[in-house]
């Protein structure tokens, strides 16, 4: 069974986790918290489980494996998503990302990712977004066992912003932990 675990479970609720699982990184609360604060909720959470809402995400709505979060509507007033990684997992789901917010169904989303200023998926982040945090440090994710991962984390992280807020609602809570830097989207 899996305990205190968030968002990019690698679709967590229909696998079985060995303590060494390379695709599994639960988000700590503490972040999950700050977005939360943020949008002041959340609505959808497209890439998770029952026991990562269930634990700490606790968002109106999720899509886990079975459901398939790419082939539904994220039309939401608030989002938080850390998507899997692993093959094109954070690819796929940043194009979905894009193409919701093109069709206006996407108000305000927090996206956790590795900072990969290089990939196509940071592109499509970067631009449907208004601001992102350049974490300070890497995280340390929660393992399979619902404990804080006892390997190092090998990347950086930064999580992107979608909102009318990105001054005074992601700013202020972000800047916290990162670097927090306008994408220059909205003019």
């Amino acid at each position: 069974m899996i305990h205190q675990v968030t968002s990019r479970m690698a679709y967590a609720s229909t696998r079985t986790f060995s303590p060494n699982d390379r695709n599994y990184y639960g988000t700590p609360r503490t972040f999950v918290e700050m977005a939360r604060s943020v949008m002041g909720g959340i609505e959808l959470d497209p890439a998770s489980c029952a026991e990562a809402n269930t634990a700490f995400v606790k968002a109106k709505r999720f899509y886990s494996e079975e459901e398939d979060g790419l082939a539904q509507s994220w039309e939401s007033e608030t989002l938080f998503m850390n998507p899997p990684y692993s093959g094109n997992g954070c690819y796929s789901f940043a194009c979905k990302f894009a193409e919701e917010c093109e069709l206006g169904h996407i108000k305000h989303a927090i996206v956790l990712v590795n900072s990969a200023t290089g990939t196509r998926a940071f592109r499509h982040l970067f631009d449907n977004c208004d601001a992102m945090c350049f974490v300070n440090k890497r995280i340390q994710f929660i393992d399979p066992s619902g404990e804080r991962s006892q390997t190092n984390n090998c990347k950086e992280q930064l999580f992107f912003y979608r909102g009318t807020r990105p001054k005074t609602g992601f700013m202020r809570a972000f800047s916290m932990i990162g670097r927090v830097v306008l994408t220059g989207r909205r003019k």
